[in-house]
């Protein structure tokens, strides 16, 4: 799913939540955000601990044609890193997309124009 639109990720992201029995019953609304929101916190304690797969590319884990090298070299290097945490984040916020409907693409575009049109810091302190 190289060079994929956010779309694209967030219809195969939530296909695959539903093959893994993440849909198996109604999906509240607000488990979904605390969801995305946990995602953030374990994203924190991972800074907080000083927990970086920088120096361990993704792109050399997704090399390895292996399945089950693939994996230790996962579970060794990016499992539990910070990295990790805020792919985790956007990946429910795309399946959060991709259960409610939402047209990413057209939504992250138009919000980013808007932005460009705001003032400095959009008129607020911090």
């Amino acid at each position: 799913m190289q060079n994929a639109t956010l779309n694209q990720l967030s219809e195969q992201i939530h296909k695959t939540c539903k093959e893994k029995g993440f849909y198996d019953k109604p999906s509240e609304l607000g488990t979904q955000l605390m969801l995305i929101t946990s995602e953030l916190g374990e994203a924190l304690e991972a800074a907080r601990k000083g927990y970086w797969s920088a120096t361990h590319s993704p792109n050399a884990a997704l090399s390895i044609e292996d399945e089950e090298k693939f994996k230790e070299y996962y579970q060794i290097h990016i499992k539990g890193r910070y990295e990790e945490e805020i792919a985790d984040a956007i990946i429910r916020l795309l399946d959060h997309a991709g259960y409610m409907e939402i047209d990413v693409n057209a939504h992250v575009l138009a919000k980013m124009r808007y932005n460009a049109m705001r003032p400095y810091k959009h008129g607020k302190e911090f």
